[in-house]
């Protein structure tokens, strides 16, 4: 056919129109999406590629499978991680099984999340050319092959460059035998969230606040946050230049492994006897086969491991009427329940049978908003025997850094004007044996590194308070942090004695340390460079289970969440 005979014979009107543009228009689109598929194919076997993560090794930052709960006492929302395993079982024989937790934010016990549904691990998002043009750095998250079994890829975070020596000791990592230290950006990639105070629990009796100050301070609750009253000019009152502290006591509701004493000179006959033969509950409750306390004579003091209960204060009183046994078991009871920050993960199931450890890497963030310029905040963070303060001096207009609250600052510098809505961002860390300073999300002292500590020392009761002085001011969004602390694992690599690099391998960790399969695992430790597969760069696609009726039952189904969608830092 010639093109003359292609063309109309007669002026085309609007319906034939349409009539011959249909099939074109059909014919482009489909040739778009063939193009796109295309493209989409190319990019991905070139550029970028998705994985899934399965497992919580990298808990709570990034997630395997897990569900989503909301703790009924405290409102926080946590994820709490479930095997693949586990997953399977309940599949194969259609039961329900009962699973239980713990609000890593409140502590509240015993929530049933055995109806709450299942969602998949986050999905990432890798650069697989991001290593051909820079190195991969410390702190990096990175995605590699395992060197056990090449079919298998893992999300970890680099610890150890090429031709380092590396060792996890007291929790840190050292680098050629010095401690690494990680600046403001890369704690707060690694942080693990321990509190936070705007979830408060309400309306739950058991709680005490884990923000106490004198009944007769200048410290006021004011909603979620905190204000600072001082006398007003012209009350006739003088304004106070003493120092009000709000101090941050690490209240525990339950289970624990600390010790708390309490003196008892005169014992009540055969008290070891009526100690060991103790019990409450059920035989298969986990407290009825062990009492939390015990008697030492040589010291003269009751010693409690752990929380003591109301069940077990009220069955020890029990034992015996003596004023000064009863005054010691009121005494372990309420001091019990204040403890150290330790190193468990909410995400983590099992959390009871996994051993804890106290952490001492701290990190407070707060919003100040000055309503005049005058007073000073103090944010103090205690260490061993020495006590770190950062000062916010709103008259001096000044930014100070003190040892244990000596006049000669450490550093200073001049206090910006306050960004937005009249507010700063100050977040003040003791991660890595080193004090870090930022506001408004910029380091804005250099890093002061601290002298090393025994590392069976235990942390300070209060590690964190907050002071006030002739201020006029709010603070809320509290929140307090602690660092990932590195466990001895199986100890293969890296624990015991420096484990070395050669000039192309790298020394991989986890941040859920305890449940991570890493280099310290691994017979041969360190992963080779030709087994990168890339940089993960952004959570994307992460979904929430969506709930829908049909008929009498109820069947979920994922739904995109795109809150959790984030670049990985």
């Amino acid at each position: 056919m010639s093109a003359a005979d292609a063309k109309p014979s007669s002026p085309v009107g609007p319906q034939d129109a349409s009539q011959h543009r249909s099939p074109r228009l059909t014919r482009q689109l489909v040739e778009l999406l063939i193009c796109l598929g295309v493209a989409v194919t190319l990019f991905r076997t070139f550029e970028v590629e998705g994985y899934m993560i399965s497992t919580g090794s990298m808990a709570p930052g990034l997630l395997g499978y897990h569900k989503r709960v909301t703790c009924p006492t405290c409102n926080y929302q946590f994820s709490r991680g479930v095997t693949i395993e586990n997953r399977t079982a309940a599949e194969q024989d259609g039961q329900q099984r009962v699973i239980l937790t713990r609000c890593p934010n409140c502590g509240q016990d015993k929530i049933d999340i055995s109806g709450v549904p299942r969602n998949q691990g986050d999905q990432l998002l890798v650069n697989k050319h991001a290593f051909q043009l820079q190195a991969p750095r410390r702190w990096e998250v990175v995605v590699f092959k395992n060197p056990q079994n090449a079919t298998q890829v893992y999300v970890k975070r680099i610890v150890g460059l090429p031709g380092e020596t590396v060792q996890v000791v007291g929790g840190d990592i050292f680098i050629n035998k010095q401690r690494s230290r990680k600046n403001m950006a890369q704690q707060r990639a690694i942080r693990i969230p321990v509190y936070d105070h705007d979830f408060e629990p309400r309306n739950d009796v058991e709680w005490q606040s884990r923000w106490i100050a004198d009944p007769d301070s200048s410290w006021q609750r004011d909603g979620q946050g905190f204000v600072f009253r001082h006398a007003q000019a012209g009350s006739g009152q003088a304004v106070s230049k003493a120092t009000d502290w709000l101090d941050y006591r690490h209240w525990i509701r339950s289970g624990g492994q600390h010790r708390t004493t309490a003196p008892l000179r005169v014992a009540p006959p055969e008290l070891d006897d009526l100690l060991r033969a103790a019990t409450i509950g059920l035989p298969l409750d986990v407290a009825h086969r062990r009492c939390p306390v015990s008697w030492d004579r040589a010291g003269r003091q009751l010693v409690c491991t752990g929380v003591m209960n109301s069940r077990w204060r009220d069955k020890l009183l029990s034992l015996s009427q003596a004023s000064q046994f009863q005054q010691a078991v009121q005494v372990l009871h309420d001091q019990s329940h204040t403890g150290s920050i330790s190193n468990s993960n909410g995400y983590n199931h099992q959390l009871h049978l996994m051993p804890t450890t106290a952490v001492r890497d701290v990190m407070i963030s707060l919003d100040i908003a000055p309503r005049q310029r005058r007073g000073r905040l103090l944010v103090c963070l205690q260490d061993a025997a020495r006590t770190y303060t950062c000062v916010l001096d709103f008259e001096d207009s000044q930014l100070m850094l003190l040892q244990d609250l000596q006049p000669e600052p450490l550093q200073h510098v001049a206090l910006p004007e306050p960004a937005r809505f009249q507010r700063y961002r100050l977040e003040v860390s003791l991660f890595d044996r080193q004090v870090t300073v930022a506001l408004d999300g910029q380091e804005i002292l250099p890093a002061v590194p601290l002298p090393p500590v025994r590392t069976d020392a235990q942390p300070p009761a209060v590690p964190i308070r907050i002071g006030g002085s002739a201020l006029d001011a709010r603070i809320d969004k509290l929140q307090t942090f602690r660092d990932v602390y590195y466990t001895r694992g199986k100890a293969i690599n890296g624990v015991d004695q420096p484990h070395v690099l050669e000039d192309d391998e790298y020394f991989m960790l986890g941040d859920n340390s305890a449940v991570s399969a890493d280099s310290r695992n691994w017979p041969q430790g360190s992963v080779h460079k030709r087994l990168l597969v890339g940089k993960p760069f952004v959570v994307h696609l992460p979904s929430r289970p969506g709930k829908l009726r049909i008929g009498d039952s109820w069947t979920h189904f994922r739904i995109p969440d795109f809150s959790r969608v984030r670049y990985i830092r």
